[in-house]
């Protein structure tokens, strides 16, 4: 017989698991953690700025939930928020129309880089993920056009070793006008994940788990 505190362990790990099903990619790591000296360039130019995009493929058909970056502000001098984060939907392998907009969660604000720090982006009744199908997380400066010059930022590198494999990793250097261009196959990729609502059947059973351990410490 399985003594009450043993199957408690067993149980909320199974638990802790399962809540993870949430997770539809990430390269942050266990614990979460990045390279806060490095990292792709968030900036403003000429008639706009460079954008970096990071392709994901959804593992689940669910609701999005939203993304976390790793960013960091190296200037600014915009009073609103310096950089927008945005899920675009895949166009023949580049980042294409705006699938969900995102909006940084109340308090949560890039540091300066370096080091930068996590934050959190969420969406309003945001849209169906489909599995098996490639979306991308676009980094920008709001208003490029019209506030070039005034923040460069960086999305930090992973430090899983996330490299990109020459088709999920994108730039777009918009005061050139080139649009977007895949990067090459050699580099890191920036540090991020996206979170979906678990599928119904794992909150079922993540229920049921719950249930059992308070069995147990009723017995």
């Amino acid at each position: 017989m399985i003594k009450p505190t043993l199957a408690r362990l067993a149980l909320a790990c199974c638990a802790l698991s399962m809540a993870h099903a949430g997770v539809i990619y990430s390269n942050l790591g266990t614990p979460a953690q990045f390279d806060g000296v490095n990292g792709w360039e968030v900036d403003g130019g000429v008639d706009g700025g460079q954008m970096i995009a990071a392709q994901f493929t959804s593992i689940t058909t669910a609701p999005l939930i939203g993304v976390r970056l790793a960013l960091g502000i190296s200037f600014t001098n915009l009073a609103n928020s310096p950089i927008e984060v945005y899920i675009a939907s895949d166009s023949a392998g580049l980042p294409g129309a705006v699938f969900a907009n995102l909006s940084a969660v109340t308090g949560e604000t890039p540091g300066s880089f370096p080091t930068g720090n996590f934050v959190d982006f969420v969406c309003t009744g945001c849209p169906l993920l489909i599995a098996g199908t490639s979306y991308w997380v676009v980094a920008g400066i709001p208003n490029a056009d019209l506030d070039h010059f005034e923040t460069q930022a960086e999305w930090n590198w992973n430090t899983t070793l996330d490299y990109s494999s020459g088709i999920n990793f994108a730039f777009n250097d918009t005061q050139f006008g080139g649009g977007w261009q895949l990067g090459s196959n050699d580099v890191l990729r920036p540090a991020f994940s996206v979170d979906a609502v678990p599928e119904p059947a794992t909150v079922v059973l993540l229920g049921l788990g719950l249930l059992m351990i308070a069995r147990i410490d009723r017995r």
